[in-house]
């Protein structure tokens, strides 16, 4: 009989192990062991509330990214999805700033905004726009420029910031035609108060009465346009925007026997051009897009000469 403490063998009948005094007989039969019950299963804890957050947070942005696409898919004018020019916005070159020019105001007098806005440089500038390009050139940051393209929602967000410039400034266009009494809100870009006790406001009704008659398209203050330190500019600008050129124009308008001076900055991507703004800065025009009365069409050589 061997020892289970020691190993040491011992005679049959031996109740003690004789090397080390370890009962034999109960180590001959050992009780049976049983196995412990398993302890009772722990009370699951409620959610942290950060991971309740966390998991209500996750649903909501997707609820809000899902709206988000929703809003700013609108057939012909935004895509589905980003692809720059090969995505699902149908953009439309034109061989000469003219041509996309009086192409943009005949969709506008159609009332055809999607049309206007397919001649706008939007989806290469989703695509092309240098960030760091643009930083250097305004050595700031601003919350006015773009985003750099690299980053999904950047490239989303840079969609929305140009196509919403360019429908500001058809707003802006149309409703300094169609209301002129509100023209100096927006050539001014600047809020008009209202002194009556209760605000009494006409309804801003977008359709024109007639056409707007493109007179004459030429080249902004020529003598400044046509300067090193202007074409400097406007070449940091160009690459900025990832394009082969820029051009601006000033364009005298007649609408309603009256006339108007606006103007257009456009850029040129593998030889067709686009539109980037209905406006024009070196003319003294409005960021809105709102369209200067003057006089007569001589009046219009104060713009290009």
């Amino acid at each position: 009989m061997f020892c289970t403490k020691c190993g040491s063998n011992n005679p049959n009948n031996s109740a003690f192990c004789l090397n080390c005094g370890q009962p034999l007989n109960a180590a001959q039969a050992p009780p049976q062991q049983q196995m412990a019950p398993p302890p009772p299963p722990k009370p699951k804890k409620p959610a942290k509330k950060s991971a309740v957050l966390a998991w209500i947070f996750g649903a909501l942005s997707l609820l809000l990214a899902a709206a988000l696409v929703v809003v700013l898919v609108v057939p012909g004018i935004i895509p589905a999805t980003s692809g720059g020019a090969s995505g699902s916005i149908s953009a439309r070159g034109f061989s000469t700033p003219d041509d996309a020019i009086e192409y943009f105001i005949d969709r506008i007098n159609d009332g055809d905004v999607e049309g206007a806005m397919a001649a706008s440089a939007v989806p290469f500038l989703v695509e092309n726009a240098d960030y760091e390009a643009m930083v250097e050139r305004l050595q700031a940051i601003t919350p006015q420029t773009f985003m750099p393209t690299e980053y999904d929602f950047y490239r989303m967000h840079n969609q929305a910031h140009f196509q919403a410039q360019l429908l500001n400034q058809i707003r802006g266009m149309v409703l300094s035609l169609t209301y002129p009494e509100y023209a100096e809100v927006y050539l001014s870009f600047q809020m008009l108060p209202l002194d009556t006790e209760k605000a009494d406001y006409k309804g801003v009704d977008p359709t024109l009465d007639g056409d707007i008659k493109v007179l004459d398209i030429d080249e902004p203050m020529e003598e400044m346009y046509n300067s090193d330190k202007n074409r400097e500019n406007m070449r940091k600008m160009t690459k900025a925007y990832g394009a082969d050129d820029m051009e601006w124009r000033a364009v005298l308008y007649e609408y309603d026997g009256d006339y108007y001076v606006g103007g257009f900055q456009l850029l040129e991507y593998d030889g067709s051009y686009y539109i980037l703004a209905a406006n024009e800065m070196m003319i003294g025009q409005s960021p809105s897009g709102a369209l200067m009365p003057v006089n007569s069409q001589s009046d219009f050589e104060d713009y290009t000469e």
